[in-house]
């Protein structure tokens, strides 16, 4: 136990000491000395890079989909009703399957809907459901950014073994978190 409060101390005051550096620090920055420190334990540095490249690609979808005036979390939505191969999906399912928390999904299909890319109808079996589909001009907005993505070459970004090697690695990291949290809830923590 004391090993690791002394590893926090220390991580702690590397912390501190990085936010009193005058001016602002950038958060690739912050990350690039975090990492580089031995100080941070090995699984703050994990979970850190992780947090930080999924920003950054957050970010660079945004700004990819600029010009398109659509958000990642829209063509999520309109990718899910496409592959549901014309199934009309409820709300409910849309979060189910999703990375979209219950409190945006319902100011995005409302967005969408403004726009034209989905239709809402009420659901005859259950009134208090809407169902939700894809309308044409939905379909032809993801084949648009779709044949936008295909002609960049975004395939250098990383090879093809290491793209296989992450998604194993991340597949084991998302399994064992699960395992834990598992275990914590358990016992009651």
């Amino acid at each position: 136990m004391l090993m690791k409060t002394t590893i926090l101390l220390k991580a702690k005051r590397f912390f501190l000491a990085l936010l009193a550096i005058n001016g602002v620090i950038e958060k690739d920055e912050l990350v690039r000395k975090a990492l580089n420190s031995s100080f941070v334990p090995l699984e703050s540095k994990v979970c850190l890079s992780i947090i930080r490249s999924a920003e950054v690609f957050n970010e660079f979808s945004h700004d990819y989909l600029a010009p398109f005036e659509i958000t990642p979390t829209q063509v999520e939505i309109i990718k899910l009703l496409y592959f549901s191969g014309g199934r009309k999906l409820t709300q409910g399912q849309i979060t189910h399957v999703s990375f979209i928390s219950k409190a945006n999904i319902s100011s995005q299909l409302i967005k969408l809907e403004n726009l034209g890319y989905i239709y809402r109808e009420v659901n005859v079996t259950n009134r208090r459901e809407k169902l939700i589909s894809l309308t044409s001009l939905g379909e032809g907005k993801l084949y648009e950014i779709t044949e936008k993505y295909e002609n960049k070459d975004f395939r250098g970004i990383i090879c093809k073994k290491d793209s296989e090697e992450l998604i194993r690695i991340l597949a084991d990291f998302r399994k064992n978190i699960k395992s834990l949290n598992e275990k914590l809830k358990k016992n009651g923590n």
